[in-house]
C-alpha cells in the first residue's frame, strides 16, 4: 500500500457515508467477498506452490484477482476526484477499503469534516427556522460527541 493518509483522505470524503452505499454496490456486482479477504499473492511466483499448484486451483485465483480488479474499478469510480487522485497507487480493492476506513477513522479527520460543514451551514430559502435549527444541532452534538463541543467563538 504507497498511499499514507493519517491527515484523513480528504476534508470531503465522508466514509461513514459512502461506505455502506459502496458495500451494497460491491455486494450487488457479486466482488464484496474479495474487498473482505483480499486476493492471495500470485501462487506461480511462490517456489513451493509453484511446483505444486494446479491448474483448477490457478484458475480460481485468475478468477479472484479478476473481481478484485473489479471491486477496485467500483470503488474508484465513486470516489471524489480528491480522493482518488490520492489513493490513485492502491493495487487491491481490500487495501483501498482498509485505507479508506483508516483515513476517516481518526478524530481529526471527523471534526475537519464538521467543522467544514459548519462553516457552510446556512438556511436555504423558505426553509422553516426548526428545520435549519435542528441541523445546527446536529452538527453541534456530533461535535459533543467527539469530545469538542462548539464554543461562541468556534
Amino acid at each position: 500500500m504507497a498511499a499514507n493518509l493519517q491527515d484523513g483522505v480528504s476534508d470531503d470524503f465522508d466514509y461513514e457515508h459512502w461506505s455502506p452505499m459502496a458495500e451494497t454496490r460491491l455486494m450487488e456486482n457479486g466482488v464484496w467477498d474479495v474487498v473482505q479477504n483480499g486476493v492471495s499473492p500470485n501462487p506461480t511466483k511462490i517456489p513451493e506452490l509453484a511446483a505444486t499448484i494446479n491448474s483448477i486451483d490457478l484458475a480460481q485465483w485468475r478468477n479472484r484477482v479478476i473481481k478484485d480488479n473489479k471491486a477496485l474499478k467500483i470503488m474508484q469510480s465513486s470516489l471524489p476526484d480528491s480522493v482518488f487522485r490520492k489513493t490513485i497507487s492502491i493495487a487491491s480493492s481490500k487495501d483501498l477499503w482498509d485505507l479508506l476506513k483508516k483515513g476517516n477513522d481518526n478524530k481529526e479527520a471527523k471534526l475537519r469534516r464538521l467543522e467544514k460543514q459548519f462553516e457552510k451551514l446556512m438556511m436555504y430559502e423558505g426553509e422553516p427556522m426548526d428545520l435549519y435549527l435542528e441541523r445546527v444541532l446536529e452538527i453541534t452534538e456530533r461535535f459533543e460527541v467527539l469530545g469538542n463541543p462548539i464554543s461562541d467563538g468556534f
